[in-house]
């Protein structure tokens, strides 16, 4: 045990267990007394000094006397006792309502109380919740009419963290609003002791009550005040542990890594799910490790620093960095929260706390979604092709007509006598470019048919525009639609896919055709324009003089699955949508003025990155 502190001009007059009494002469016939309880924690040692300072004013002529008086130091002594078995209690017992129960008995005892309770703060309700309760017979409801309010006496207690006494609820002013409370429940007398944390923050109310007007001497107002604040650091205590416990439960059983390091680097936890992830057996395989054996090298040497300097000056991080498996080597990519664990009296920094979540499931589920919309565009291409088979047939047949026609005239020029070699050449010219423009044709077709991931590269608009216009002219002819085109010139190549870009015009196309339809041959009218935005973006428009939409279903069109055809699969738009905003652009549909629909998509000039 630590030895006592004497104090000036004092002598030691006792110790019994964790006791001292100290007396000192202030002057004459005034000797006043300090006792000193050190209140000790499970190892014995001394968590916290308590002092009283008793003053009695004592007359030698008035003991001599008063034989039978009671000695007030020997009152002293055993309040004191009382303290210091009430500790012992507390260390023997784990469990809040005992030390609830026996703080409210001891406390009861000290006043020479019959009936009293504990309320303690429901931060949920903002209310104060009976918790415990002595001497009230048992048919007594429980019910105070406001007592326990907010603004009662009560409240004030416990905000103020002072106590609260009516000597006389009867002629006491303040306490007017409850007298018809004690009177129904017989009393005159309340005394509120507040409940507080170590931090100073409110637990909850304990109350005595008296029967008959009742003042607290300063002494016993002292003793209270002991017991409940050894008490309330007890709950404190025992309830921290339980949140703790609840707390590290949750944490193993937790799906994402979480671990705490120290603010050397030394790794200290890992909870189960980390471990697993990472491949380290149990908590000695973690201690054996330091932050930055879990980062792969390449992010060590480039992140980590970075990571390190803004926890160590904004107190946390968040980024997706790359840990690795301690026993096969492989790479896991994480989205890590990083942050400084701090000591919550004084707010120094005690350790490194981590919260990082695998991020493979999460790319696996995306790359698989980018595959099954890579695919349905893919569907949609070849659903298109199947819409334009006339079209391609048209396309095709033209130069395979105008090759065979050559031909033919080539061996009659050669056949002359003597040939015309001059016709022959001529003849054998045409061959070759309608071989050739044939080929483009395939070309095109088969780029649309295609399926792979997208090609970005410069995207000539203009052309682009062109070259869907000549693949579904044979279309539109049918359709006795009229085609007209609005492009500015200069307008600079883009990033992109053209592929994809063909894709989107197409079918904005086809859906105008369908569109107009219904409507009069004479009355279809299709309008292409490319115009250049002031923010450095393209616009690309399809204006038909079809039959409409609801303006109010405008995005309706764009979900999946929706569709006006007998035989649509109603994903054109939807896949047409995700195209261009994957280049960064949007696609939108509007009511044309003159009848119709306008749709229209934009794209940036520069690929975003």
């Amino acid at each position: 045990m630590t030895e006592p502190i004497p104090l000036g001009g004092s002598r030691i007059i006792g110790i019994r267990g964790p006791e001292l009494y100290y007396k000192f002469r202030k002057k004459e016939a005034l000797w006043p007394f300090v006792t000193c309880v050190w209140l000790p924690n499970p190892a014995g040692r001394i968590r916290q000094w308590f002092w009283v300072l008793s003053e009695m004013f004592e007359n030698d002529r008035m003991r001599r006397d008063s034989p039978g008086g009671k000695d007030p130091l020997a009152a002293q002594l055993d309040a004191i006792q009382r303290l210091s078995d009430f500790s012992t209690r507390l260390l023997g017992t784990n469990d809040v309502s005992i030390m609830i129960r026996d703080l409210l008995q001891a406390v009861l005892a000290v006043q020479s109380a019959e009936r009293g309770e504990i309320r303690l703060y429901n931060s949920n309700q903002d209310s104060l919740d009976l918790v415990a309760s002595a001497g009230f017979p048992a048919a007594l409801p429980f019910d105070y009419g406001g007592l326990y309010d907010r603004g009662s006496p009560a409240w004030l207690a416990m905000l103020t963290g002072q106590r609260v006494v009516s000597e006389d609820v009867l002629s006491d002013l303040k306490f007017a609003p409850w007298r018809d409370v004690a009177v129904a429940r017989g009393f005159r007398s309340v005394h509120f002791t507040p409940m507080l944390n170590r931090l100073g923050g409110p637990i909850g109310v304990l109350s005595a009550y008296f029967p008959s007007p009742r003042s607290s001497p300063e002494s016993e107002s002292r003793l209270i005040e002991l017991y409940s604040r050894h008490a309330t650091e007890a709950i404190s205590h025992r309830r921290s542990l339980e949140n703790q416990l609840r707390l590290a439960s949750v944490v193993e059983n937790s799906m994402d890594f979480v671990g705490l390091a120290s603010l050397d680097g030394q790794a200290e936890i890992v909870n189960r799910a980390g471990r697993e992830m990472v491949g380290l057996d149990d908590l000695a395989a973690v201690r054996a490790t330091r932050i930055p054996d879990y980062i792969a090298e390449e992010d060590r040497k480039d992140l980590l620093p970075q990571m390190m300097s803004t926890l160590m000056r904004e107190g946390k991080w968040q980024g997706e960095i790359r840990f690795r498996h301690f026993k096969t080597g492989d790479l896991i990519p994480m989205m890590q929260h990083t942050f400084v664990v701090r000591d919550e009296v004084s707010g120094q920094a005690v350790a490194f706390g981590t919260i990082a979540r695998d991020m493979r499931r999460r790319k696996r589920a995306a790359e698989a979604l980018r595959e099954a919309r890579a695919e349905l565009a893919h569907i949609a291409r070849v659903n298109t092709l199947g819409q334009l088979a006339t079209a391609i047939a048209h396309e095709i047949s033209q130069p395979l007509s105008a090759v065979v026609n050559a031909g033919r005239a080539g061996l009659n020029w050669l056949r002359h006598s003597p040939p015309d070699l001059e016709e022959a050449r001529d003849a054998f010219e045409e061959i070759l470019r309608q071989g050739q423009r044939a080929g483009e044709v395939i070309d095109r077709i088969r780029n649309l048919v295609k399926r792979g991931p997208p090609q970005f590269a410069p995207v000539n608009l203009r052309q682009l525009i062109g070259d869907v216009i000549l693949l579904t002219r044979p279309d539109l002819d049918r359709h006795s639609i009229r085609v007209e085109s609005e492009l500015e010139p200069d307008i600079p190549a883009i990033q992109g896919d053209s592929v994809q870009l063909q894709q989107v015009l197409l079918n904005l196309i086809l859906n105008a055709v369908d569109a107009m339809s219904p409507r009069p041959a004479g009355d279809r009218d299709l309008l292409l324009t490319l115009t250049r935005q002031a923010n450095d973006t393209v616009v690309i428009g399809v204006r038909d003089s079809g039959t409409g939409f609801d303006p109010g279903s405008a995005d309706q069109v764009f979900a999946p699955f929706f569709t006006t055809k007998a035989a649509g699969l109603g994903m054109g738009l939807p896949i047409s949508r995700s195209i261009v905003e994957a280049h960064g652009g949007s696609l939108w549909a509007a009511p044309n003025p003159s009848g119709g629909t306008v749709f229209l998509f934009s794209l940036p000039l520069q690929r975003p990155l």
